[in-house]
């Protein structure tokens, strides 16, 4: 199975990224983007902040554009699901239920504190691993077919988040559902 294409980035990012180090185009650009934006929200009966920050639709296709995410966290060093998860897998089950071509991809993660005990990122795979497992193990529980589940680790190679504080840390001991 492919890996699932990056998300694109908002408009925000986009501008951000382009005008880097061209403050005399970005803040004309910005400014202008913003009274568009302004005007698309309020044509469109949106709010200004919604607009300006929300993901654009993929562009990949169809199948691209019922795409859905959730994420799951975890406490350090452990791969036991919360009981506020419980939520979300219910969320992830009616999901899959409403839309029965779907698929749900699970993603386990680990923090580079999780994992420093050795020198390679074994430790890491492996509790990413136990994490998507538990969480297909809830899925299956709801009734989703094993079927309809894959699941991956990626330890601490591609975290979502390489801050080094705790909240990035926090952010990192994680199980992205990727249902599509």
């Amino acid at each position: 199975m492919s890996a699932l294409p990056p998300e694109p980035p908002t408009l925000l990012e986009t501008w951000t990224k382009k005008f880097q180090n061209k403050w005399w185009i970005a803040v004309p650009a910005i400014i202008l983007g913003a009274i568009v934006a302004l005007g698309e929200a309020v044509k469109n009966g949106k709010e200004i902040r919604d607009f300006l920050f929300e993901k654009p639709a993929a562009s990949q296709g169809p199948e691209q554009a019922s795409k859905k995410t959730w994420s799951l966290y975890f406490d350090f060093d452990k791969a036991n699901l919360k009981p506020v998860s419980s939520l979300q897998i219910d969320s992830i089950a009616q999901w899959l239920s409403a839309h029965p071509q779907a698929n749900v991809r699970l993603q386990g993660y680990a923090n580079a504190a999780e994992a420093a005990e050795t020198d390679d990122d074994i430790y890491g795979f492996a509790i990413g691993q136990r994490r998507a497992d538990a969480v297909a193990a809830a899925l299956r529980a709801e009734g989703v077919a094993s079927t309809r589940i894959s699941v991956v680790s990626y330890g601490t190679q591609q975290v979502p988040d390489f801050r080094t504080n705790e909240e990035a840390r926090a952010i990192d001991r994680v199980v992205e559902a990727i249902a599509n």
